[in-house]
This record gives C-alpha cells, sequence and structure tokens, in this order.
C-alpha cells in the first residue's frame, strides 16, 4: 500500500478474433501485506514501539480481512453490511434493516473490535406490483387493474411513480432464463397496446406473444415498463409487463424520506443501551468471525464477549430558570411548575394559521387561552389574548406566510414574530416540509 505496492507490464500473448476483446493485463505485487511482521504490531500494543506506516498497514489489512465475509454475504456501503436479521416496515414500500459496523483498533495491551449498530433504508422485495400499490398509498393486495392500469393512472401520478422505481433491478423470467434488469420508464399505455420484436425480426402487439408461453401476465392491460437489461452485451432495452416483475432483495433506498419515514429511521436507529449491546450480541452470528476463511488464514481468532470497564455517571449540569431558581434533572426530566424561563423573549405579535378543517371554533378558543396563560406563566411577555386566525385548505400553500402577515398587519397594526400552524392529524407531512421551510 502507498509507497510499497509496485505493478509490473506483463506480455501475454492472445488469440484475437472477434469474440475476444483486448485487454492490458497488469500483475500487482503488495510487497507491505505479503510481509506482515505482526510481531511489530504486537510490540506496538505492548507499548514498545511508537506507530509508523508499518503499523498502519497491519491494521489495514486486518479491517480488510474482517470486512471480507460479511459483504460477501449481506447487502453493504463503505462502512457497515445490513441483514434482514432485524427489519422495520417504514411504509410506501420502503423498511429498514438493522447493520452493524466494525474496525479493527489497538488498545493497551490488546487487539479489539469495535462493534455497532447501524440501519439503512431498503426497498420491499417481491412482486412488483404489489410495490407499486404499496408505494401509491393502496393495500399490496388491491385490485391493481383499479390502480395500475392505463386508464386509472395518470400522467402525475405516472411520473411520481416513475421517480420511484427508476433504476430499480427487477427480475424477469422467460421460460428457464432468468434475468436481472433495471427500470428505466414506464409506458404511457397498457402493456396490451405496445408492439414488441418478434422472434422472426418483426414486430407484432404483446397478445399474441403471450399466447406463446414466454410470458404469462394474467393482465395484460397494466403499465409496462422499459427495462434495461443488465447482462446483455449491447445493454438491450425491452419493455415488460409489470407483473411479470419481482424486486431484487437489497437495494437500498436512497432517495429523500418523509417526515414520517424520518420518525420511523430515528426510533429503528436509536435503541436503548441494553438493546443496542442485544443486538449487538446477536449481530456476532452474522458476523461470521468463527467460519470466515480469511480469518482464519491471517491466524485471527476472536472472543466474542464483550470487554467490561469500571464507571461512573457523572452529574446531570443544573439548570438556571427566572428569579435564580435552579432545577437538577433526574433521569432526564425536570418540572416546569411554578418555574420561568431565564431570559424570555418578546413576542410583538402573533397569528395563527389552520390547516385542520375539523378545528372548530371552540378548539380555536382553547387554543388562543392555552397561549396566553402559558406564556404569561413562563414570563414571556405580549401575547394577545385573541390572535387573529387564517384558515386554509391543506392542498396548496407557497404563500401562506405573507398572508398570515398581512391578516395580522391588517388586523393588528404590526408583522408577527410568532406564527402557530395547526397541522391535520392524516396527510400532514407535505403541509409540514412547507411550514418548515
Amino acid at each position: 500500500m502507498g509507497a510499497k505496492t509496485c505493478t509490473r507490464r506483463l506480455s501475454i500473448p492472445l488469440e484475437i478474433n472477434e469474440s475476444f476483446r483486448l485487454l492490458m493485463v497488469a500483475e500487482t505485487h503488495d510487497a507491505s501485506v505479503s510481509s506482515l511482521q505482526l510481531r511489530s504490531a504486537a510490540r506496538y500494543i505492548e507499548g514498545q514501539m511508537s506507530h509508523d506506516e508499518q503499523i498502519l498497514t497491519t491494521l489495514i489489512a486486518c479491517n480488510v480481512a474482517f470486512r471480507m465475509q460479511p459483504i460477501q454475504d449481506h447487502p453493504f456501503n463503505a462502512r457497515s453490511f445490513f441483514t434482514r436479521a432485524e427489519v422495520k416496515d417504514m411504509g410506501r414500500s420502503v423498511e429498514l434493516w438493522r447493520g452493524f459496523f466494525q474496525s479493527v483498533r489497538p488498545v493497551i495491551g490488546k487487539m479489539v473490535i469495535n462493534v455497532d449498530t447501524s440501519s439503512a433504508a431498503f426497498y420491499k422485495s417481491g412482486p412488483l406490483i404489489k410495490v407499486c400499490l404499496e408505494y401509491l398509498g393502496r393495500s399490496p393486495e388491491a385490485d391493481p387493474t383499479q390502480v395500475l392500469s392505463a386508464s386509472r393512472l395518470d400522467a402525475r401520478t405516472r411520473r411520481d411513480l416513475l421517480k420511484f422505481i427508476r433504476n430499480l433491478n427487477v427480475r424477469t423470467q422467460r421460460g428457464v432464463e432468468t434475468r436481472i434488469r433495471a427500470i428505466r420508464d414506464i409506458s404511457e399505455k397498457g402493456a396490451d397496446t405496445l408492439l414488441i420484436r418478434a422472434d422472426n425480426g418483426g414486430t407484432v402487439p404483446l397478445p399474441p406473444r403471450l399466447r406463446t408461453g414466454k410470458l404469462l401476465p394474467r393482465l395484460p392491460n397494466l403499465q409496462a415498463l422499459l427495462l434495461n437489461c443488465l447482462v446483455s452485451k449491447l445493454s438491450a432495452a425491452a419493455w415488460v409487463p409489470l407483473e411479470c416483475c419481482d424486486v431484487v432483495p437489497g437495494q437500498f433506498y436512497r432517495k429523500t424520506l418523509t417526515p414520517d419515514q424520518t420518525k420511523h429511521m430515528v426510533e429503528f436507529s436509536t435503541p436503548r443501551p441494553d438493546a443496542r449491546l442485544r443486538n449487538i450480541r446477536n449481530g456476532l452470528q452474522q458476523l461470521s468471525y468463527g467460519n470466515s476463511p480469511y480469518l482464519q488464514d491471517f491466524g485471527i481468532n476472536v472472543d466474542p464477549n464483550p470487554i467490561t470497564i469500571k464507571c461512573r455517571i457523572l452529574p446531570t449540569p443544573t439548570l438556571l430558570y427566572g428569579q435564580n431558581v435552579t432545577i437538577q434533572p433526574r433521569d432526564g426530566r425536570w418540572n416546569m411548575r411554578h418555574k420561568t424561563l431565564y431570559k424570555p423573549e418578546k413576542i410583538t405579535g402573533c397569528a395563527i394559521i389552520v390547516y385542520d378543517q375539523r378545528f372548530g371554533s371552540r378548539q380555536e378558543e382553547h387554543l388562543k387561552r392555552s397561549l396566553f396563560y402559558t406564556t404569561r406563566n413562563l414570563g414571556i411577555q405580549g401575547m394577545p389574548p385573541d390572535p387573529p386566525v387564517l384558515r386554509k385548505d391543506a392542498g396548496g400553500g407557497a404563500y401562506w406566510k405573507a398572508k398570515v402577515a398581512i391578516v395580522h398587519k391588517a388586523a393588528k397594526g404590526n408583522m408577527p414574530n410568532l406564527i402557530i400552524a395547526v397541522l391535520p392529524e392524516f396527510g400532514w407531512e407535505d403541509i409540514y416540509l412547507r411550514v418548515k421551510k
């Protein structure tokens, strides 16, 4: 590695014909890896020598050896690998997988493995029809002809669905031949209206091809997909009926998560310490320390028991409130009753915008009264007892801030510095994003 890695060009005689491609072949010799001196690493962790390039190379090689078996058996990214041992449904055909991060680290007197949990979002696997139905907010068992047929799927929904499944790898089967292809497009018309290439080189409608037994969809009026064949030398494109495709498992979902999905991600990624340790212990079976031929070749044995160290819990910091009142939190909780803020801000104007049509006048009065008394008890000045209210439909909303400001200025004569938005119980994700921006 680094300056110790050398290359040598070799001349290899090849018989070239139309079925061969000319390749430049280079033989590499990594002198540092082939001459690892584990004695030097042992001396380093015993404190008998300082850190140098050879120690760094040894650590890199050990980390590579530990990663080799897991990344051959499971999906992985640059830092972690992921298994289906623990999965959580995030909705809209996306699920969370539990993953594991590991790295070899030298400590005083020994080498240890730092293992921690991680998580990542994946596409759900299985029939593509069910994946599409769930993404569109329907039950996976719903009638697809009522949702995915050419007459039902409008242009906007088709573009949204294409954005979700574009470049997704699906498995198709033609006779005994199985191929994995990437989705490139969705047809505007049903699969029964498309012309496809026949075996004689011409084009024929889809139904005659179906009767040959090569593809057997039961619902030819559903959308078709333009697939890019990944195993073909020419990367040829082909239209394939939607129900003839199965999503390949283990594909990362790299698109932006919705607020509800983000909530699931946070809950899944932040278990309690005892649950995290239990996940790590269970994940040792997936790490394959005892069965990895790479660790056996290196002569590395791993003790699966975690290291136990002595520690103490530091006292929580003291919180200072108004009138120099102090609070000592316990277990992350404290009581705000009869407390005022240390340095409260002043409200120069407040307005309320209501997106929930079920939020009636009684709830509106209760909200105004609660805001007034709560801010007064906390020492916040300037909260009006009757702030202006603007009711708005949840469908639009690019100009809502300006509209609320205009309403407030017309009613109170100044601009508000506090705007409160009341969101509906369902379908609030898009409105929440607009409000936050």
